[in-house]
Order: structure tokens, then sequence, then C-alpha cells
């Protein structure tokens, strides 16, 4: 019955409506941008801090240090976001 169809020249043929029907690929994975690396990197600095803390007291100073390090990261970034953004600092 549907074998010796005629199709219109305005409606798709068979295979062109297979391939948009069909699923289209995701993009490739990309590389986090270097800011989400430096974050994490800034919260592995505050958790080797922590440890310190905890485990070896007798580091407090190094874990001090690794805060401070830490902190200046922080404002850094901070600096960073607000002078090259367009929009003021604020959650929109």
């Amino acid at each position: 019955m549907y074998g010796n169809r005629v199709h219109c020249a305005c409606s798709p043929s068979p295979a062109e409506f297979i391939r948009a029907a069909a699923p289209r690929r995701r993009p490739p994975a990309h590389r986090p941008p270097w800011r989400a690396v430096v974050e994490f990197l800034n919260l592995v600095l505050i958790l080797v801090a922590a440890f310190l803390v905890l485990k070896k007291p007798e580091r407090e100073r190094t874990a001090f240090r690794l805060l401070v390090i830490s902190t200046l990261l922080m404002v850094f970034l901070f600096s960073l976001a607000t002078r090259s953004g367009l929009l003021p600092g604020l959650n929109y």
C-alpha cells in the first residue's frame, strides 16, 4: 500500500526525514576555565591547612601561611573578576 507512493517535491525524502530525526551528538567536553582551576587550588589550600591544624598542631604556622596565601588568591580573583566585568559584582 505504501510502496508505490509518489513523493511531492516539497516534502522531504525518507532519507532526509530520518537524518533530521536522528539524535545530534553532544559537543566535545571542554577544559574548565583557568579560574575554575585556580578556585579548586584555593579549596585544596584551605583543606590542607585544616588538616594540618587538626592532625599536626605543631605545624600551625605552616597552616596559617597557607590560609594567608589562600586569602591573597581570593582577593586576586575577586579583583580580576570585578575589573574585567561589564556589570558590577552583584547577583544578576
